[in-house]
């Protein structure tokens, strides 16, 4: 199955039969307390470029996992890693989205785009892949797209940009990601939604890879809402992930 479950509230099973969604709230574990407002300020963005490691600290682990991330548990595939998504307030300008991967029993940063929050992620954990999609996030939508991409379980990750239509105008209209996946042969596609804001229905639009997600076609504009997307890949949502949570926090201790 394929589909971006956040924006619509899904709960859904992928190709192996992997449930990615777990839906309840982490309670706070004892110890760890609510990040002040000293805490959700008094860091910076990692100096890191988009897809490389960075040394984590307290004070952004707890600032990037306040809310509900994405994640996986890392099992039953030993492939892909336990893993959490991370966005830094971006109130200032020391937020972006951060990766936390559980590699060898050690927790280590990824960095993602300064100012940028999670719209999508996706994983095929039997065979070590994720695609995660970011944005703009402040003040306004963006009118990209970052695609972060591992194929080897986070031991490398490439960072590229999808740029919107051209018809899409900052700051009133974005694209929704709405559907996302990626077969056996490295074919697939991205499916976006327009909602404008002063004129007529829904512009759908759909993007083609033959690669796996390395480059895209131009998008091409379609006249109605288009089936389910089918391929390798699970969408996860955004969840509690609590025991991975916690077990992160500990491990900085």
């Amino acid at each position: 199955m394929g589909g971006f479950k956040r924006r619509h509230g899904l709960i859904g099973s992928g190709p192996l039969g992997l449930t990615l969604l777990v839906g309840a709230a982490c309670l706070t574990p004892l110890g760890q307390g609510i990040a002040s407002e000293d805490e959700m300020t008094g860091f910076s963005f990692p100096e890191a470029r988009c897809g490389e490691s960075f040394v984590l600290t307290k004070e952004i682990v707890r600032a990037a996992t306040r809310a509900d991330v994405y994640g996986y548990d890392g099992e039953p595939w030993p492939e892909l890693p336990a893993f959490l998504t991370g966005t830094l307030p971006t109130g200032a300008t020391s937020g972006g989205a951060v990766l936390f991967v559980k590699r060898e029993g050690r927790w280590t940063g990824i960095a993602g785009e300064e100012s940028h929050g999670f719209e999508g992620v996706f994983t095929a954990p039997d065979k070590g892949r994720v695609v995660l999609f970011t944005s703009w996030a402040v003040e306004g939508p963006g009118q990209d797209y970052t695609l972060m991409r591992t194929e080897d379980g986070f031991a490398n990750v490439s960072c590229s940009s999808l740029d919107f239509p051209d018809e899409i105008e900052q700051p009133a209209n974005s694209m929704l990601l709405v559907d996302f996946n990626i077969d056996k042969r490295d074919e697939g596609a991205l499916i976006g939604r327009t909602d404008f804001a002063w004129e007529g229905p829904a512009h759908w639009y759909r993007y083609v890879t033959k690669d796996g997600g390395k480059t895209w076609s131009a998008p091409e504009v379609l006249t109605e809402e288009p089936a389910e997307l089918s391929g390798i890949f699970s969408a996860a949502d955004e969840s509690g992930f609590c025991d991975l949570k916690s077990e992160l926090m500990n491990s900085l201790r």
